[in-house]
């Protein structure tokens, strides 16, 4: 139980210290700006690569990688699938979970080091409640499905 809630706290701070990193050192991380975007796609990658990992590959689940892809081209809510890949491992061995939570806080970094905003407080906000509202998923049968992991792993395939 107390790795479940570490996943879901841990990728929320990272996105809180990507924040403060550039609070702290506001040139450093526009100058890093093009690492930081690389960064964030070889992350992506990485989680993408996972998620398909703790997936059995079914015909099924082809079909929800299809929709996946077919979603994150319609909607670009970016941390509502990261909620969604956060969900998804609930049904993980502990050690996949902690695996996801770390790449989900990786990508947390140098997303919220990149909110380039006077006020980013409502766009971290958003991003927190996105991020958290998949986990309305865990009170339904729906929450176990390996789905769900094929599901995210197509919206973060060929994301940015």
């Amino acid at each position: 139980m107390k790795i479940r809630l570490l996943v879901i706290l841990i990728p929320l701070l990272g996105l809180i210290f990507g924040y403060i990193l550039r609070k702290i050192a506001p040139d450093e991380a526009e100058q890093g700006k093009k690492y930081f975007f690389r960064g964030r796609q070889l992350i992506l990658f990485m989680l993408m690569l996972t998620l398909l990992w703790i997936t059995p590959i079914t015909f099924p689940m082809s079909i929800a990688f299809v929709v996946g892809i077919i979603s994150a081209k319609l909607l670009r809510l970016r941390y509502l699938y990261l909620g969604i890949a956060a969900v998804a491992t609930f049904t993980a061995s502990h050690e996949q979970a902690l695996l996801i939570a770390a790449l989900l806080f990786l990508y947390g970094l140098p997303f919220g080091t990149q909110m380039i905003k006077k006020d980013p407080r409502p766009a971290l906000a958003k991003h927190a409640v996105l991020y958290l509202l998949p986990f309305i998923l865990l009170t339904t049968p729906f929450s176990s499905s390996p789905l769900l992991s094929a599901f995210t792993a197509g919206t973060l395939f060929l994301r940015e």
